[in-house]
């Protein structure tokens, strides 16, 4: 611990100071994510597209079922490693601008673990994700419609049956730097007032709670970023939350696929056809119109049939203005 740090005369430490500073920072972080929560809940759209190839198209139909996929491995990896960059960089200008012994120290050791983790072990790694869109976005072909009203913007996986929390991507750099202060500021803030009245030789007792409970909510946004340029895609992000971790056994619902020469992990998500049951509820598939004309659209047509799914809706992309 650096010298500047130390104080002539701490405070009596128990126990039960440790537990205060941690029961603190959760209840911040608990109104924190309940304000990202409100926002995103007052927006959601009555539709979300989900974006495939026929191959793709042909599994979701014939196994009644979306893939989440684990993020790390997904179509996010490129955002998810940008978003990381951005947390890096976050960090390393806030560490720049202190002049604070206390707050310095707490950004150098939030920075020396960015830089030694591998980028799975740093973004949720085993989350299963879907990734959907309100507005435009490569659909591969084709976008399949789905109905939001049975979708809930949740903080837990209190519900039975593949509970959902659905975050809209944060294009903004303004809104995205922000949320990285306002939380940061939080969690050195308890770090130092904690020094100050508790001692600095009890440093590594606050912390680890301190800088550890920033990069949970720090991650779990990076994971929401997104490049200005692509806000027109609206992009939403499903994540399954009552999953056990993969590295458990006995995780029958896990499947995998392959992609590009990998096995990729993936989760099948139910889905449902409009008056069954509650669920991802499929209302309405949109076909690219540059794949093969209208052939396309009657061939799907004919395969929801075929599964049983009548009363989806096909268009060719473009026509449903």
């Amino acid at each position: 611990m650096p010298a500047s740090l130390s104080t002539e005369e701490p405070v009596l430490f128990h126990s039960g100071i440790f537990h205060e500073v941690r029961g603190s920072l959760a209840l911040q972080r608990a109104a924190f994510v309940a304000d990202q929560r409100a926002d995103d809940a007052a927006q959601v759209p009555p539709t979300l597209f989900y974006s495939t190839d026929a191959a793709g198209l042909r599994g979701v139909i014939a196994g009644r079922a979306l893939p989440a996929v684990l993020s790390g491995m997904s179509s996010m990896h490129a955002e998810i490693d940008a978003g990381m960059a951005r947390l890096r960089s976050f960090v390393t200008d806030r560490l720049a601008r202190h002049t604070d012994a206390g707050r310095r120290f707490f950004c150098e050791e939030v920075l020396a673990y960015l830089q030694r983790i591998a980028l799975g072990n740093a973004t949720g790694y085993e989350s299963f994700v879907l990734r959907l869109h309100a507005g435009v976005a490569n659909a591969a072909g084709y976008r399949l419609g789905l109905s939001t009203a049975s979708l809930e913007v949740r903080g837990d996986a209190s519900a039975a049956g593949g509970a959902l929390r659905l975050a809209r991507a944060i294009y903004s750099r303004a809104q995205q730097q922000s949320l990285l202060e306002r939380w940061c500021a939080a969690c050195e803030d308890s770090y130092v007032d904690a020094l100050a009245l508790f001692g600095a030789e009890r440093h590594d007792s606050f912390l680890a709670t301190c800088w550890d409970a920033f990069l949970q909510v720090a991650m779990e946004l990076v994971v929401l970023y997104r490049d200005p340029e692509r806000a027109a895609e609206q992009e939403w992000v499903a994540t399954l939350l009552d999953l056990r971790p993969l590295s458990e056994r006995a995780n029958d619902n896990v499947q995998y696929a392959l992609a590009a020469n990998a096995l990729v992990p993936y989760v099948s998500l139910p889905l449902r056809a409009q008056g069954e049951t509650p669920g991802l509820c499929l209302q309405q598939i949109l076909v690219d119109a540059a794949l093969t004309g209208p052939a396309a659209t009657a061939g799907v047509s004919a395969f929801l049939r075929h599964h049983g799914l009548f009363g989806v809706q096909v268009f060719t992309e473009g026509s449903t203005a």
